[in-house]
């Protein structure tokens, strides 16, 4: 194993945060919330690293990271935000039942592009639009819930040293004890390595530019240019030995031929 990570979600309002508006209403107790996703890498969340969210100014989140933000270009434009200001709400009330306790504050330091959204037609509420999604490094995440709400960890992440070993790490994941597995699912994602092991393939003429060891220790290289050449003399060649056997024919006349030929 390479490296652990987990998210967790929390439904919570930002201070004069204007977002984008659902396609269906929601409780009245909800309006203005949206979904603030704990990470402790964004770089490593599934929704970067399957494409559905790209990072398109600023850094991501670290595990070492502390108050910071990460928002989409879309919702930094609507309320005139860039990298460097602040979001701020507050962390959990038990008396209030709300979302009312410390002020805390998140400073941005990036912005992602969804590559695609809700299409025509679509049911989405304003928590659950991609436009309005907040990550935030998983410490102020808990510090948002004021260990109150004891939401645990909505999705473990988990990536390995060697993609050959996929099958036994998630059968050792599966054997773990203590977890129910009626809801819970592992869901593998192997898409670059798969995609890198067919550019090996598809690009296996890239080879004939290597050095190619021989049984003596002498290298020979070989270029695309040396190819050229080869193909231009061998053409060459084939011409050459087609004109010198097709003299002789041609100096026959067509009786000739014709008697050669019975």
């Amino acid at each position: 194993m390479k490296y652990c990570g987990a998210r967790q979600d929390n439904l919570l309002p930002f201070d004069g945060l204007s977002l984008f508006p659902g396609t269906i209403s929601t409780d009245a107790k909800y309006q203005g919330y949206t979904k603030a996703l704990g990470v402790c890498n964004t770089e490593d969340d599934e929704l970067f690293t399957t494409g559905t969210l790209t990072l398109t100014e600023g850094r991501h989140i670290s595990a070492n990271d502390s108050h910071v933000a990460i928002i989409s270009q879309d919702l930094a434009e609507r309320n005139e935000l860039k990298i460097g200001d602040y979001l701020t709400a507050h962390s959990y009330s038990v008396e209030d039942q709300g979302f009312t306790g410390q002020e805390i504050r998140v400073q941005i330091i990036g912005l992602f592009t969804p590559n695609a959204v809700e299409q025509f037609g679509e049911t989405v509420t304003t928590y659950d639009k991609i436009q309005n999604r907040v990550f935030v490094d998983l410490q102020t995440s808990k510090e948002f819930d004021g260990g109150e709400i004891n939401y645990g960890f909505s999705a473990l992440h988990v990536t390995i040293d060697d993609p050959q070993d996929m099958a036994r790490v998630v059968a050792n994941v599966k054997a773990l004890p203590g977890i129910d597995w009626k809801a819970f699912a592992v869901e593998v994602d192997n898409e670059t390595f798969e995609n890198a092991a067919a550019a090996v393939d598809v690009g296996a003429d890239n080879l004939i530019e290597k050095p190619l060891p021989t049984e003596n220790g002498i290298q020979v290289s070989v270029g695309l240019d040396n190819l050229a050449q080869l193909y231009l003399i061998g053409l060459a060649i084939i011409i050459v030995a087609v004109s010198a056997s097709s003299i002789t024919v041609m100096r026959l006349k067509p009786r000739e031929i014709l008697s050669k030929m019975s």
